[in-house]
């Protein structure tokens, strides 16, 4: 792949993040505890990853 395909592919992954991020927010499970824990870790998977592939495009020739 090329350095653009990494950037856009990582911010696409940090926009996700954000938007389960929200989704999270505004439906405001407090019934499962394990769907909270569940989407908390889908968000940091997404965010990290998306940070990663982020750098990696920035910083590859």
């Amino acid at each position: 792949m090329r350095k653009n395909d990494f950037i856009r592919i990582g911010i696409a992954f940090i926009i996700t993040s954000a938007l389960i991020a929200f989704i999270n927010l505004a439906s405001n499970f407090e019934v499962d505890n394990r769907l909270d824990g569940m989407s908390f870790a889908l968000t940091m998977i997404f965010g990290l990853l998306g940070l990663i592939m982020t750098i990696y495009g920035f910083f590859t020739k």
